[in-house]
């Protein structure tokens, strides 16, 4: 017979061994591995298969040169298929035989070659799949050994191959030249892989990208908002200083004339010391807002709140302040709600936030002297409806980009007028933090060179029993 047939049994990969000469000749017996005697090959296939040794015999005499030389190596070399499908035969170069006793001398001939006919699918299958089992994993690979000719599966880990396709990426399978094995993620090809990785990486990078690009912006903006922080604060301490030496140099020059008596007549007398008067009360609200806002900013700031009439206070606040205005030839009209609902809230600190308004209408009035200040309550008949006090005045107004910025510290709105008024900047921070401690808030309405109105927005506390 010139054809091995696969054999049964747990050996079945390993088909026949054979000792070569150095030029490919058999000198040995067939090992054959379903038999524990020793025979020879039929006369036919043994001589196909030294043809097919002997056509590799520039291998063979390498593997003799190298065990020599003390090296090991093996060397695949493929069978014909009409002698056994996928049959290989691994041939090694082994220790050089000795002559037999009795000849002159011992002398060291060739090496001899050891040669294994294996049958690489059943080796593969039976020996590397387990190997393989083991690599790929439970979850995370799939690997897949094919026929390099047929592209046929051999082995996978993969239960059902027919629904898949090898990877593009494939490499040689060690000592089976005709053989191929590729590997590839679960569920994913390689240049499905690669381009889900490169994606990531690309959004990954420009996130980074942005949030580099957005931490710069921000230090940009916190750099600009210190420096124009910076500056004002400079501008605060420049008007603070000369709102505190006005009214000094005021007070004083007027209580040295009285000092003097160069002032004989008792009326003129009396206008001195109304004047000596608003100058102390313009001295003391300064001064009390800059506490005011030295408490804030140290976290300090604390109010007493209890049911207040908001209508009795606003009243009480004009009632002191109307003075004032009129003497500086102002027109106070008072457009008054009836029956205002009560609220919660500590009756100094809205008399404060009122008199800011107040102040800052006579600063900005402009041209005009007509101050309007109106109390009244939301349209919506709930229990939580506002009560509200507006301050309103016909002056310069407020550019509509500005509005917010108002309440911010020591900001002075940047239009042309406003820098002939006097202030320190503070008066508005401090009625904004008074309207939220108490729960409110205050809204702005202006139009540049119309006016502007102010409103003060309490939540109207709930009505105890017989109110």
């Amino acid at each position: 017979s010139s054809r091995i047939d696969r054999p049964e049994g747990n050996t079945r990969a390993l088909r026949f061994g054979v000792v070569l000469d150095s030029q490919g000749g058999v000198l040995q017996h067939i090992i054959r591995p379903d038999s524990s005697a020793r025979g020879t090959l039929p006369p036919p296939l043994r001589a196909r298969i030294r043809d097919s040794i002997r056509a590799h015999g520039p291998a063979l005499a390498r593997l003799s040169r190298l065990r020599r030389e003390g090296y090991r190596k093996i060397v695949a070399i493929p069978l014909p298929r009409d002698i056994a499908p996928s049959l290989l035969l691994l041939v090694t170069a082994v220790a050089p035989m000795e002559r037999a006793p009795g000849t002159a001398g011992t002398e060291r001939t060739h090496a001899s070659l050891q040669a294994l006919a294996l049958d690489a699918e059943d080796f593969i299958r039976d020996i590397l799949g387990p190997k393989f089992r083991d690599i790929a994993g439970a979850e995370d690979f799939i690997l897949v050994c094919t026929d390099r000719a047929t592209g046929r599966v051999i082995l996978s880990t993969e239960p059902d191959s027919s629904q898949w396709t090898m990877p593009e990426q494939q490499r040689p399978l060690w000592m089976f030249p005709d053989h191929r094995v590729g590997i590839r993620m679960r569920g994913e090809s390689a240049a499905e892989l690669a381009r889900a990785r490169t994606t990531a990486s690309i959004v990954l990078f420009s996130a980074v990208g942005l949030l580099l690009l957005a931490g710069a912006w921000l230090l940009f903006r916190g750099f600009q908002r210190e420096l124009r922080l910076a500056a004002m604060r400079s501008d605060f301490v420049s008007n603070v200083s000369h709102e505190l030496k006005t009214p000094l140099a005021l007070i004083r020059m007027y209580a040295e004339t009285l000092e003097m008596e160069r002032i004989p007549d008792p009326e003129a007398q009396r206008e001195y010391l109304r004047v000596i008067m608003r100058e102390s009360d313009r001295l003391s609200r300064l001064i009390n807002n800059i506490l005011a806002f030295s408490r804030i900013e140290s976290g300090r700031a604390h109010y007493h709140r209890e049911r207040l009439d908001l209508g009795a206070t606003v009243r009480a606040v004009l009632a002191i302040y109307r003075v004032h205005l009129e003497h500086e030839g102002f027109r106070l009209t008072v457009e008054e709600a009836d029956a205002l609902p009560m609220i919660d809230a500590d009756a100094e600190a809205v008399a404060e936030a009122l008199l800011n308004l107040l102040d800052n209408a006579m600063k900005y009035s402009g041209e005009s002297r007509e101050i309007i200040v109106r109390t009244g309550t939301s349209d919506t008949e709930t229990t939580d409806r506002d009560v509200w006090v507006d301050v309103e005045d016909h002056g310069i107004g407020i550019p509509p980009d500005q509005q917010k910025l108002i309440f911010e510290k020591f900001y002075r709105v940047s239009a042309g007028l406003v820098h002939t008024a006097k202030g320190s900047g503070l008066g508005l921070t401090l009625v904004d933090h008074i309207m939220r401690a108490h729960g409110g808030r205050i809204d702005v309405r202006s139009t540049p060179g119309t006016g502007s109105c102010f409103r003060l927005c309490f939540t109207a506390a709930a009505p105890l029993p017989g109110d």
